[in-house]
């Protein structure tokens, strides 16, 4: 499985802080990131999971990438462990094309699944 980086944009809308927060804390060493040839720094997303919570910070930045009935499909399939149907759901998001739309969706999914396990 390929690790999943985002952006320092992506970072600082996913914790609802300023860019120069998310460099500030990558600065000090708090928050690992690895550079670009081209210099920017790319976040693995466990990473940031674990920065969260060690930091008690929430992730609060997400809005909702696809119709309610959607998500409330995706967050019913989690909770009854239906794992065909989560697949089904991400399939959707993933044909679409849209990448925001699918990283909301993982970001959704995840938070759903620390509320249900």
């Amino acid at each position: 499985m390929k690790n999943l980086y985002i952006s320092t944009r992506e970072v600082a809308n996913l914790l609802s802080v300023t860019e120069t927060t998310v460099k500030r804390w990558t600065n000090s060493k708090r928050l690992k990131c690895v550079k670009t040839l081209g210099g920017h720094r790319k976040y693995l997303l466990k990473d940031i999971e674990n920065f969260t919570k060690e930091n008690g910070i929430p992730i609060s930045g997400i809005t909702a990438p696809t119709k309610k009935a959607e998500l409330d499909k995706a967050g019913y399939a989690l909770y009854s462990k239906n794992m065909e149907q989560v697949i089904e759901v991400v399939l959707a998001e993933a044909v679409k094309g849209n990448r925001d739309g699918l990283f909301d969706l993982f970001i959704y999914l995840t938070k759903k699944r620390d509320q249900v396990c």
